[in-house]
């Protein structure tokens, strides 16, 4: 059985202050407020993070709501599954292990998906430390990956695994807000991203959206990216449900 983790002076005031600081998250910028915080960034110095909540299948996180902060949109773009939502070898690795998992580029073991690799080194993401909660009465998780860390040793996998129960119940506060009839995940979409939905709406494509607004295709996928993010749909036909049922288009 390991011993309790130890926490010197500063680190214990700077998790009390982070607690605290969780407790009080009621919007996605309250949430990227702590995580880019003082505090925050003197336990776990963090470059890029993303949140996923959503149910736990082997397969993948299928997800309700994904919370980039700072992470590379080709990556997350990568990591989007049709069917499970948001999966990943980190992820996978996590389910099995229901511990935090630490990978370095420099020291990743054999029989990783080469594209995913590939992907990971393009967007420089480097060094990872990833864990989560997993609520077994409701089979609902909440997946945290935290990127770019200037260095990553076994104590920050154990500061994390501290400070994941209070990040799973600030997460999934808002999570729970935006589920009960969408009008907090409504309140995010931009005016250009509910222009853009509305096109989508009549059935048109991101070539034809493009080119009646006068933006690339890239902008358009890149707006639909965000959209099906901030409503919580992993694909168009799950898109076009929630834009009914919320009301979205009036």
């Amino acid at each position: 059985m390991n011993s309790p983790l130890q926490l010197d002076i500063d680190e214990a005031q700077s998790f009390a202050r982070v607690c605290c600081d969780l407790l009080a998250v009621v919007s996605r910028e309250a949430l990227e407020g702590v995580r880019t915080g003082m505090d925050f960034q003197a336990l776990l110095p963090v470059g890029a993070a993303v949140v996923g909540v959503g149910v736990a299948r082997p397969q993948g996180v299928t997800r309700f709501e994904i919370i980039p902060v700072r992470f590379p949109e080709a990556h997350l773009h990568y990591l989007r599954q049709p069917e499970s939502g948001l999966s990943s070898p980190m992820i996978r690795l996590w389910l099995e292990r229901r511990e935090p998992v630490l990978f370095t580029l420099n020291e990743a073991q054999p029989g990783l998906p080469e594209d995913w690799l590939a992907s990971f080194q393009s967007c420089c993401l480097e060094k990872c430390l990833a864990h989560g909660v997993h609520e077994l009465s409701s089979d609902v998780s909440s997946y945290f990956a935290f990127c770019r860390l200037p260095h990553l040793t076994v104590r920050h996998a154990d500061l994390l695994r501290l400070l994941a129960p209070h990040l799973h119940e600030a997460v999934i506060r808002l999570t729970a807000s935006a589920l009960r009839g969408g009008s907090a995940a409504a309140a995010h979409l931009t005016r250009r991203e509910r222009e853009t939905l509305s096109w989508l709406y009549l059935g048109k494509t991101n070539w034809e959206i493009g080119c009646i607004l006068g933006i690339s295709e890239k902008t358009v996928k890149n707006r639909m990216s965000a959209v099906f993010d901030k409503l919580g749909a992993s694909n168009r036909t799950q898109l076009l449900v929630k834009i009914s049922e919320m009301g979205l288009l009036g």
